[in-house]
Parts: structure tokens; C-alpha cells; sequence
């Protein structure tokens, strides 16, 4: 124990005299990225819905946040009307993104329901 302290004590001195340079290097800062997030939906807001929230967290749903999408209309390569909703999210490069929708009816006063992909959610990496 007496020999680990002697060394230890060497180390402090030398750094403290500057005999013993050492480097410390800050991380980098995460770099931000933006990610689209689309819902394909054959609802349009005026018949069956009145909004799609986006309910998403990262890397484990920490941070959680509820965005309301917009709704897009469209055709597709073989001239079929689409409708579907996108938002745009901003975090950290690799991090997780765990995601859900919330659609919200306005017909009935029902409460709507969750998109979850049946009990396992969504998820992607954010690049």
C-alpha cells in the first residue's frame, strides 16, 4: 500500500510541477439532425379525424414530446389518392427515436386510439 501511495503522490508532484504533461479533451457536441416521421393514413381530417400527434421519446422514451402532424394528400406511382401525416423532429444524431401516434377522432365524441404497432411501438435511428 505504501508503494502505490509513494507512486501515486510521484504522479501528483509531476503534474503539479508541470514535469508531467496530461491532455483532456471535451466531447464533441452531438450533432443535431432533423427526421421526418410519416403516419399513412386513408383518413382525411374532415371525415374521420381531427388530428394526428406524433408521441414520441428517444433512446428509451426519455424526453418524451407530443407533435401534431400535418396532413398530406397525394397520388401514388399507380394514381391512387393517399392521404398521410408528417412531422419533423429534431434530435441528436444516433439517437432512437420511439415513436407511436395518437389519432384523434371528431366524430362521436370518441377519444380515438393509438397507433403502436400493436403493443411494440415504432422505432428508428436518427441519421
Amino acid at each position: 500500500m505504501k508503494k502505490v501511495s509513494s507512486i501515486m503522490f510521484l504522479t501528483i508532484m509531476l503534474l503539479v510541477s508541470g514535469s508531467l504533461s496530461a491532455n483532456v479533451f471535451a466531447a464533441a457536441p452531438a450533432q443535431k439532425v432533423t427526421c421526418k416521421v410519416v403516419y399513412n393514413s386513408w383518413y382525411e381530417p374532415s371525415l374521420y379525424t381531427e388530428a394526428v400527434i406524433l408521441h414520441y421519446g428517444v433512446n428509451g422514451w426519455n424526453d418524451i414530446k407530443d407533435v401534431p402532424m400535418t396532413c398530406k394528400y397525394g397520388y401514388d406511382e399507380n394514381h391512387n389518392f393517399k392521404v398521410w401525416y408528417e412531422a419533423d423532429v429534431e434530435v441528436n444524431e444516433n439517437d432512437t427515436i420511439d415513436y407511436c401516434f395518437h389519432i384523434l377522432y371528431n366524430r362521436g365524441g370518441a377519444e380515438g386510439f393509438w397507433e403502436n404497432n400493436d403493443g411494440n411501438d415504432f422505432h428508428m435511428v436518427a441519421k
